[in-house]
């Protein structure tokens, strides 16, 4: 073999050897991968500190109680809770929203009057939403007239007092304790069995409301009224196409004087079909035209409560350009309130669907999450509304509203 070959052979083993040097070291050096990032997405911290809310004397913390924050101490009866001032600390790397608002710790205002959704938003994007309630103290009495204050109006869908594959006449009486209701609109209801097991529930556990009454009204379950006050009266009213409705005269008594309420019933037709649409417009209208043509009462100074699962789920309920489109000139709210005259002297007020937000939802289950239920009340009786005291109860101190029926109950005070 020549030199020179024995040289070439030598160099090139010398560089084979440093190629698998260089390769040798570069395994050896792992790749610095990027952190992870957090999906953690709740509140370590919640505070109202009076430093910060001119409303408040006192510092209010608020706790996780399985379904949304609460604060610990009740605030002021007339505190002002439309623009106050939350203080957090939310998991590390977590941004802070509400609706498209981003949200700084002791700057942000907010309006908390019928409570407040955070949206926590984790670093790889995950978020949250926390559901934060206030709740204040009890107001002191209000004298009406009668002397008799938070005199407490429901409306609620009771599911046939069966659902999710269990009878809930007991929890429900619970429920209407826990509310401390004095007249309930109950649709849904078997007037000759579920009244009387509610009844005797609602005696059992110490809060009678011994007064009931019922009609059938085309359909397969009834309308029901029950009440810790008299029934004097009650009757159907409207034409069975496409349902009737009931009338109850409620005396409501301190003894002394008395005044009685009109309390009239409703459980309107449910769907978006074109014959659903024009059932409910056609029954609303008939109830004003019997509100202001036969039924004698003058609509100015009498006490009247309308209640019930209205089945509010289409623009032609609320609107009247769709309410035109199925030939009729208002739309079914409309019809309920008696704003479809040139009266305004006589108009009702639909105090959930005027007072409350459209996110106040009284059905909450697929597909049709929406206000459904309502409590409509008289010029008159408007003047004995606690301000306020409009709420769709989602939650009770000791049953599961989720559980016991497929609607949650509308309630409001008077003060008589």
């Amino acid at each position: 073999m020549k030199r020179s070959q024995v040289k070439n052979r030598a160099v090139m083993a010398a560089v084979a050897a440093a190629i698998l040097l260089a390769l040798s070291a570069w395994s050896c050096v792992q790749p610095t991968l990027p952190p992870a990032l957090s999906s953690a997405k709740t509140f370590k911290q919640l505070v109202l500190l009076k430093t910060d809310n001119a409303s408040l004397q006192s510092d209010y913390s608020f706790y996780w109680n399985g379904y949304s924050w609460r604060n610990s101490g009740q605030l002021p009866w007339d505190a002002d809770i439309d623009s106050l001032v939350m203080s957090f600390q939310a998991s590390e790397g977590a941004r802070v929203m509400v609706a498209s608002q981003a949200q700084l710790s002791g700057l942000t205002a907010n309006d908390f009057t019928n409570g407040l959704t955070y949206t926590v938003i984790a670093e790889d994007g995950s978020q949250l939403d926390h559901r934060v309630l206030l709740f204040k103290a009890t107001p002191p009495p209000a004298t009406g007239p009668l002397g008799l204050s938070g005199v407490t109006v429901m409306s609620y869908n009771a599911h046939d007092f069966l659902s999710n594959g269990a009878e809930r006449h007991d929890e429900i009486a619970t429920m209407l304790k826990n509310a401390s209701a004095d007249i309930v609109v109950l649709n849904e209801t078997e007037g000759s069995d579920d009244l009387p097991r509610l009844a005797a529930a609602l005696s059992d556990i110490g809060y009678p409301m011994a007064y009931t009454a019922y009609h059938e009204v085309g359909y397969e379950d009834d309308i029901a009224v029950i009440s810790r006050y008299p029934i004097q009266s009650y009757s159907g009213i409207l034409s069975a196409n496409p349902r009737k409705a009931l009338k109850a005269v409620i005396r409501v008594s301190n003894g002394t004087d008395y005044k009685d309420i009109t309390v009239i019933g409703l459980h309107m037709d449910s769907g978006t079909q074109t014959t659903d649409i024009t059932n409910r417009l056609e029954q609303s209208k008939e109830l004003s035209e019997y509100l202001r043509l036969s039924s004698g009462i003058d609509l100015t100074t009498g006490l009247v409560v309308i209640a019930g699962d209205m089945n509010t789920m289409s623009e032609s309920d609320r609107m009247v350009s769709a309410a035109l489109t199925y030939g009729f000139d208002y739309p079914t709210l409309d019809y309920l309130r008696v704003t479809d005259d040139a009266d305004a002297a006589n108009d009702f007020c639909a105090v959930n669907e005027e007072h409350l937000s459209a996110s106040d939802w009284t059905y909450a289950q697929s597909p049709y999450y929406s206000v459904l239920d309502h409590i409509v009340l008289s010029p008159a009786l408007m003047d004995y509304y606690r301000v306020g005291s409009i709420d769709v109860k989602k939650e009770d101190l000791s049953e599961d509203m989720n559980l016991i029926s497929d609607h949650f109950p509308v309630l409001l005070e008077l003060d008589l």
